[in-house]
């Protein structure tokens, strides 16, 4: 059988995005927002967001949405951020994304989970 590109996500929740920026929960069968999405990522469940207009995946950039919303963003320092800005994209990935994903591997690994409620 063959598998849906949007359906076959590795998430519990599969949220599509349309022109007119609303959320639409594929799961629940209803529209949402930012902060019920934070609702079901606090509650444990994993998610994906895909554009409709060109089937691309945008949970990082909504989930960036939410950290601004929540006022989480200034967590990072602004000097990590302009250096992100000047950064291309090829370095970007060689650096950023391997140094955040051992960093929050590791984190996870040294920090018992009920901390993290």
């Amino acid at each position: 059988m063959k598998k849906n590109k949007t359906t076959d996500i590795g998430a519990n929740i599969l949220i599509r995005k349309y022109e007119n920026r609303r959320l639409y929960s594929v799961n629940h069968k209803s529209y949402i927002n930012l902060e019920d999405i934070s609702s079901y990522l606090t509650g444990g469940k994993k998610i994906k967001v895909v554009d409709v207009a060109n089937d691309k995946d945008i949970t990082c950039e909504v989930l960036l949405q939410i950290l601004l919303q929540q006022g989480k963003a200034d967590l990072i320092p602004q000097e990590v951020l302009e250096i992100m800005v000047r950064m291309n994209d090829s370095w970007l990935k060689k650096f950023w994304s391997p140094y955040f994903d051992k960093s929050m591997r590791l984190f996870f690994e040294l920090t018992p989970l009920r901390f993290l409620k």
